[in-house]
């Protein structure tokens, strides 16, 4: 069962990512269900947002590849990588 308020929320985020994006000229991908996320999928983003999927429903290689995505773009802003800004 879905909760209303986070529906709303989700469909107002989406309406403001893709307003965003066409804006400035980016993609956004949306995904229901963590089937997709290993270390290839990720490796094609420069940003995840998760909007409403709780974290305890992932594929535990889903989860892996998450928490490895995350260790690794903190690596490389520790290390002076490059940094992204969304205004």
């Amino acid at each position: 069962m879905k909760m209303p308020c986070r529906d709303s929320f989700v469909d107002a985020a989406k309406i403001w990512l893709d307003k965003l994006a066409a804006q400035d000229n980016f993609t956004v991908d949306y995904i229901q269900d963590t089937s997709k996320i290993d270390d290839a999928f990720l490796a094609h983003y420069q940003l995840f947002i998760q909007l409403n999927y709780p974290p305890y429903n992932w594929t535990p290689m889903a989860a892996a590849a998450f928490e490895k995505y995350i260790d690794d773009i903190q690596e490389l802003h520790l290390l002076g990588g490059p940094s992204m800004s969304l205004r």
